[in-house]
């Protein structure tokens, strides 16, 4: 009777054991599936949301976001461009553009952490960017605290003076925006951002932290092209080191690069307008009028390559990269300017032919005077919001030439009324041609 008790205990134990057993691996199976479902919609929500902000709540947040985002960007571009110089072929592939697709995500997330109001809209993207770059590289040579020594946001809602926080022993700023569309937001100060290029030539020859990923500054800056545009990169490989050697801050290749993209972009202007310029008879048919347009057209077409070839295929970089697009925006929208002049001066030359007007009459000089004041005038416009647009502001230029202007104006009144005179001769028409006057 006591075996038979014995045996009925061991196998109740038995069973007991193995439903134990059985419920851990349950446990364990539904760890793993919650593991890599939330891996799965961490991968998903970073693909489908790329314009899903960072978290900036604190100085602890900015700084975290910071270095996960472009700790994680970083490999994944780099190991995109190394497995597509090891495909057949010339483009990339689905795979690689995807990897590039999330590694340039993650780019523009650590972007989002720096504050970038001071700097000019045409130029937010390559500045944003390079900063980056060059704080990515700073933080992966010099000691940075815990991020439980930074910061939270509970630290941030007990203290109201808490605006700014400093990486401790440097001129790391993270501090919070009082103004703007990103107010509240703690990002990586502005004067912070100017001076990155300081920074790093300070801390360049110190070795990196231990699982810090190396070399991403030469492959973002020596490298040709950006990632995110199809371009054949396999000829890179074609080149020899000589020309990769690195003087005054750009390689070689891209030196040269550099002087026949600026020769093509300036000479073909060059000969369109030798070309063209000159051929206007002003009172003959309006074609070639038209004509005279052309070579400002390619002029335009000109700089736009150029621009184009300079930044995002040479990939030339800093402060070079900033005053070679500062100057070739000044040039185009100059040229466009002009452009938008001829192109009045054109449209009332086709309105006088199409009208069967005279083109020495009164009612001529009528049509082609408004046309060209309204195109210069809005030319003028463009301009202006063009290069506020890049940080040339013209407003205390303009401001200055209305002094001057009124000045001016004050000198030469007799000339100011008969010019007004005859405008107004224009638009009254008191009399006709061959008609007799006395005044």
């Amino acid at each position: 009777m006591k075996k038979l008790s014995l045996t009925r205990v061991n196998l109740l134990c038995n069973i007991k054991l193995k439903r134990l057993k059985w419920r851990l691996w349950q446990i364990v199976l539904l760890a793993l599936v919650l593991l890599l479902l939330q891996t799965s919609i961490t991968t998903a929500s970073l693909v489908n949301n790329p314009l899903a902000p960072p978290d900036t709540s604190s100085p602890r947040a900015t700084m975290r976001s910071f270095v996960e985002n472009i700790n994680k960007a970083a490999p994944l571009l780099m190991g995109a461009y190394e497995q597509y110089l090891q495909e057949p072929g010339l483009l990339t592939s689905t795979a690689v553009r995807e990897q590039i697709k999330e590694g340039l995500i993650l780019l523009n997330r650590a972007n989002d952490c720096l504050d970038l109001s001071e700097i000019p809209s045409a130029l937010k993207r390559d500045t944003g960017l390079e900063g980056v770059v060059l704080l990515k590289e700073i933080l992966a040579r010099i000691e940075v605290p815990s991020y439980d020594e930074i910061p939270d946001a509970e630290a941030v809602a007990a203290n109201d003076e808490l605006t700014r926080w400093r990486l401790p022993q440097t001129k790391l700023d993270i501090v919070k925006v009082d103004s703007g569309s990103r107010a509240g937001e703690f990002l990586f100060s502005s004067a912070t951002v100017a001076q990155l290029e300081e920074f790093y030539q300070r801390v360049k020859t110190l070795p990196y932290n231990p699982g810090a990923t190396e070399g991403f500054f030469q492959f973002w800056f020596y490298t040709p092209g950006r990632l995110d545009f199809l371009l054949p990169y396999n000829f890179f490989s074609l080149v020899p080191n000589w020309m990769k050697v690195v003087y005054g801050k750009q390689a070689l290749w891209q030196w040269i690069g550099l002087g026949f993209g600026l020769f093509v972009t300036f000479w073909i202007p060059y000969q369109s307008f030798r070309s063209k310029w000159g051929q206007v008879n002003r009172f003959e048919s309006p074609e070639p009028t038209w004509s005279k347009l052309c070579p400002f057209i390619i002029t335009l077409g000109s700089l736009a390559v150029g621009n184009f070839f300079i930044d995002f295929w040479l990939n030339i970089g800093r402060e070079l990269l900033l005053n070679l697009l500062t100057t070739l925006h000044i040039i185009f929208w100059i040229v466009a300017t002009i452009t938008i002049f001829h192109f009045g001066n054109a449209l009332a030359e086709t309105i006088i032919a199409s009208t069967l007007v005279k083109s020495r009459s009164i009612n001529a000089s009528a049509i082609r005077t408004f046309f060209r004041l309204l195109s210069l005038i809005i030319g003028i416009i463009i301009l202006v919001l063009e290069l506020e647009h890049i940080g040339i502001s013209l407003i205390p230029i303009l401001a200055g030439l209305g002094f001057g202007g009124l000045a001016l104006a004050l000198a030469a009144r007799p000339t100011l009324e008969n010019i007004i005179a005859g405008l107004l001769l224009f638009a009254d028409r008191p009399v006709k041609v061959g008609e007799y006057c006395r005044f």
